[in-house]
């Protein structure tokens, strides 16, 4: 499920870059320096408060990030659990800090295989942040584009052809929300399509893995997507 807060984005943000990543590399970051994979876990969030803090200042206007995959749930029980403890606990505590940088936060994705509470903890930030119109944070978790078009698809079943527009709603959920200029994978590694974009241009990929995202980094893929 999408999330329900569908008003249409301030055209100060429609107007601005809008910048996939693929938030990948915590795993072997975490172990190429002797740590558990829950420290590179902690990493990459660490990573996504320099990338929202530096993301305005490099024309961002919208950016997804793409931290857990429907195809996710495929790994280890105990990783999943953690990751998933983290979730919760960003949710929890990162909030006033978006509230008081202009962060609007929406959560792409199914949230009904989500563990208890965590959906609703979703939908308190997502209405916390709601008028927020710095930089638009799209978090997708539990998230496939594939599934995402097939939904839009089956909404739209004996209708009339719809428009770029109309159908771009159906797939993301969010009204006014401009395409994708540029989509990221940390560590180099190809994209995996069950997890990219319907919409957008080609996707790129960073040798730089999650944990070591910088503003530099910010400034680097920014100028690539202009």
């Amino acid at each position: 499920m999408q999330s329900n807060l569908s008003s249409k984005l301030p055209a100060r943000l429609q107007d601005k870059l809008h910048v996939g990543i693929i938030m990948d590399g915590n795993g072997r970051w975490a172990t190429r320096r002797g740590l558990s994979r829950l420290r590179g876990h902690e990493a990459g969030v660490e990573a996504i408060r320099r990338v929202v803090e530096a993301a305005p200042a490099q024309g961002i206007g919208t950016l997804t990030l793409y931290a857990f995959s429907a195809d996710n749930w495929r790994r280890p029980k105990a990783e999943v659990t953690a990751l998933m403890a983290l979730l919760r606990f960003y949710l929890a505590n990162e909030i006033q800090s978006l509230v008081e940088n202009g962060v609007r936060l929406t959560v792409i994705g199914r949230r009904d295989r989500l563990p208890d509470g965590i959906a609703a903890a979703i939908w308190r930030a997502e209405s916390a942040t709601a008028s927020c119109g710095v930089l638009h944070l799209r978090i997708a978790v539990d998230y496939s584009a594939r599934e995402a078009i097939l939904n839009a698809a089956a909404r739209l079943a004996g209708a009339v052809i719809p428009t770029r527009e109309l159908f771009s709603e159906l797939v993301t959920g969010q009204a006014g929300l401009r395409d994708v200029d540029l989509i990221i994978r940390t560590s180099g590694r190809a994209p995996m399509p069950s997890c990219i974009s319907p919409s957008g241009c080609g996707p790129s990929s960073t040798p730089t893995i999650s944990p070591r995202l910088s503003p530099r980094s910010i400034a680097v893929i920014a100028g690539l997507a202009a």
